[in-house]
């Protein structure tokens, strides 16, 4: 199985969103391995019905699947949007919105440091890059987030960096019991 938090042990900043591409690695062996609550779905959905399939590595998520506890797994939160993208556009990670499927406006990882909408990573911003592209909010000190749970929590954007990262894995033994 791959080893990675967010996409597969193989996939580059070049082709971890290619469900073709992800398939190729399955097929060599190289299974990707989500780590949070949320999964990515498996259907590639080609240009007709006959070129549409099922890659077969999605796993359906439940309870069970969350030794970490609901409570201490992050589901969902806010998102950073480049300051001068705030209305979208392109290149912006915020310019097709939460349906659009697995891309930077709906995908982040707790791999990279949260940050303020007003803080913005050094020029140019490289779209294909997912440390451009973190949990974030335009508050001055932290993000909202929700947990498998349904609570939600304010973090501050000074968490170690580790503990966040905890905190969006469901399965690493390593359950968060501590303010953020």
């Amino acid at each position: 199985e791959g080893e990675i938090f967010w996409g597969c042990k193989g996939c580059t900043n070049a082709n971890w969103w290619d469900l073709t591409k992800l398939e190729s690695l399955m097929n060599s062996g190289i299974k990707p391995v989500f780590r949070g609550i949320i999964q990515r779905g498996d259907w590639y959905v080609g240009t007709s019905a006959a070129t549409s399939r099922h890659i077969g590595y999605m796993v359906r998520m439940n309870e069970a699947k969350i030794p970490d506890g609901m409570s201490k797994t992050l589901l969902v939160s806010e998102k950073w949007v480049h300051a001068t993208k705030t209305l979208g556009g392109s290149g912006s990670g915020d310019d097709r919105g939460w349906a659009d499927g697995w891309d930077f406006d709906a995908l982040r990882s707790t791999l990279i440091p949260p940050r303020s909408d007003g803080t913005d990573p050094p020029a140019p911003i490289d779209d294909n890059d997912p440390g451009n592209f973190p949990l974030g909010s335009a508050h001055s000190s932290g993000i909202n987030a929700a947990f498998g749970d349904g609570s939600v929590s304010f973090i501050s954007y000074d968490i170690d960096l580790e503990t966040f990262n905890r905190l969006g894995n469901r399965m690493d033994g390593e359950s968060v019991n501590q303010s953020f």
